[in-house]
């Protein structure tokens, strides 16, 4: 019988990696090696210790590596585009995983479990995508719909648009959200201008816009929370609830204004 390590010179170091994965676990392995344990499969005669070390440097975590597209994938040295779509496709299974592990509550009641379910559907998302959630008079999410992928503007943010998606769905009020997949959750005056001219087309319809919500890698910012403030009408009533504005937000408001 032939000796494995002749015909795979890394055959040995490859066991002794797997041997140690199944007694310690990851927790004990840097991401390198675990990634270096991940290609084994797809590169059985290649060192996937140097590759695993050269997507790391390219992209500067194993988070980002996942992330990462496809052509940039194959631009690092040893990745072959049945690799990158080896690394894609898990990335997609993961972000199922997490969409599968969310419940939602029956009612969205308080912005907090907005702010989970929008965290849910974004996981994984390196374009920026606009959704649009709507709601019955009783804040229960009747649909999330994907608007538009690309930088938040009027021109395809389009007020008519929203208002058949709530026509169709019998929604009484909206909430726009889209991502700064890189950045921050910071809006830029394009999504101010935006945000106040939705608000505005949307409220002259019939329809209460309750945010514009911008989330970004770490955090999440309520853009017409800081705009207009809790003085305008609520998404149950169609009137003026200052009082409605404060609980929806909440503990969240009080520690994004410390």
């Amino acid at each position: 019988m032939a000796d494995d390590t002749k015909i795979n010179p890394h055959a040995g170091h490859r066991e002794r990696m797997r041997v140690r994965f199944e007694k310690e676990g990851a927790d004990h392995f840097d991401s390198h090696q675990l990634l270096e344990m991940y290609l084994f499969p797809a590169l059985p005669r290649r060192d996937t210790n140097e590759i695993a070390h050269r997507l790391i440097a390219r992209f500067g975590s194993l988070e980002e590596v996942f992330l990462a597209e496809h052509e940039d994938l194959i631009q690092v040295e040893g990745i072959s585009h049945r690799t990158a779509s080896m690394i894609k496709l898990t990335a997609a299974i993961m972000r199922r995983m997490v969409i599968e592990s969310y419940h939602p509550p029956k009612k969205y009641d308080h912005f907090e479990d907005i702010v989970r379910y929008l965290k849910s559907i974004y996981t994984g998302i390196t374009v920026e995508r606009v959704y649009l959630l709507l709601f019955d008079n009783g804040m229960r999410l009747l649909d999330c719909v994907l608007l538009d992928e690309g930088t938040v503007n009027q021109a395809n943010i389009n007020a008519r648009k929203i208002m058949e998606h709530a026509i169709k769905k019998n929604a009484a009020s909206v909430l726009l959200a889209h991502n700064h997949p890189r950045g921050v959750a910071i809006p830029s005056s394009e999504d101010i201008a935006t945000t106040n001219f939705m608000y505005n087309n949307l409220q002259s319809m019939g329809l209460t816009l309750i945010d514009h919500v911008i989330v970004g890698k770490e955090t999440v910012m309520p853009v017409l929370n800081r705009q207009q403030g809790n003085l305008r009408p609520s998404p149950i009533t169609g009137k003026i609830d200052e009082d409605f504005y404060r609980s929806f937000y909440g503990r969240f408001d009080e520690r994004s204004k410390r």
